[in-house]
């Protein structure tokens, strides 16, 4: 429902719902999906001039790095969206990052609501 509104101009929750759908096709091992979703989150992000959107696609790359097995990578956009949210003094949302580049893991990895591995290269 977010993606349809978002295609009517009414952009709150299509973000959220792009970087859903972003995770979803890279569990799917669907790299070109997933880039496609997240590109469509950072367009919203633009257009609504957020920061906090903004900082959340890039800890979203980082879950998406993790999953198409680029571990460096991951941890390279967890420390971007770390220092993001710290200037947007989130301190929860810091802790999110923080704890993702700390172990490279992503956070539906760690509470064990998927059993995901990184997809094969």
């Amino acid at each position: 429902r977010a993606a349809a509104r978002g295609r009517r101009g009414d952009l709150i929750g299509a973000a959220m719902a792009s970087r859903a759908l972003a995770l979803d096709a890279a569990r799917a091992c669907d790299e070109v999906r997933a880039a496609r979703w997240l590109a469509r989150a950072q367009r919203v992000a633009l257009q609504r001039q957020s920061a906090h959107e903004l900082a959340c696609n890039t800890l979203c790359a980082a879950d998406l790095a993790l999953l198409q097995g680029r571990p460096a990578e991951a941890r390279a956009q967890a420390t971007s969206a770390l220092q993001d949210f710290q200037a947007l003094q989130m301190a929860w949302h810091a802790q999110q990052a923080l704890q993702r580049g700390a172990s490279a893991e992503p956070a539906f990895r760690r509470t064990g609501t998927a059993a995901e591995r990184p997809c094969a290269r």
